[in-house]
């Protein structure tokens, strides 16, 4: 299994890879995510980053959500805007203790736990762009391997949390990733 931070990086680069070739004429196309449309995905992708830098740097809840709900982060050149949250979050990741604790909206959990959060939001949103888009939906099979093995131990955990869609369905193709999708709510079949 790869470690927590290097995933982070392999499901950062496969949500760039899709955001790359999202053109503003993509915006309103809808996503697998019944709520979001396009542009809706990648705001909330902005929007955890921005939240996620600030949980790092020891910001209470209110104050990590403080102005992101309901603002519309998506500008002009919506890959740098990601590519430079990214990078903060990234060095966060990197300088905190992975066993201290930030404040969620799960309550106080590990660095270790939200790592995986981000890392699973980044992944699952990526396959998310690339179905929306009608681009290649394949995810990096190490990152795959590494979330599914997490996940699984998380199963009873993830449905009860309610921030991956509708949970297992069963509704996959048996394969690796089709098992992942399928863990964070998604229906890689349908």
């Amino acid at each position: 299994m790869i470690d927590d931070l290097h995933a982070f990086r392999l499901a950062r680069e496969e949500f760039e890879r899709r955001l790359a070739l999202v053109t503003s004429g993509d915006h309103d196309r809808p996503t697998p995510c019944s709520d979001w449309n396009v542009r809706a995905l990648i705001d909330h992708v902005l929007a955890g980053d921005v939240f996620a830098v600030r949980a790092l740097a020891g910001a209470t809840l209110v104050e990590a959500i403080d102005g992101l709900l309901g603002e519309d982060l998506v500008g002009p050149d919506v890959l740098a805007d990601f590519r430079s949250g990214a990078d903060a979050v990234a060095a966060a990741f990197a300088a905190a203790d992975p066993d201290s604790a930030v404040h969620h909206v799960q309550g106080e959990i590990p660095v270790r736990d939200f790592i995986e959060f981000r890392t699973t939001d980044y992944a699952g949103h990526a396959w998310d762009l690339a179905v929306a888009i009608d681009e290649d939906r394949r995810l990096d099979d190490a990152l795959v391997g590494s979330l599914l093995g997490r996940i699984e131990q998380r199963r009873d955990v993830m449905a009860d949390i309610g921030h991956f869609g509708r949970g297992p369905t069963g509704a996959h193709d048996g394969s690796e990733q089709g098992r992942l999708l399928d863990l964070i709510g998604r229906s890689p079949v349908s």
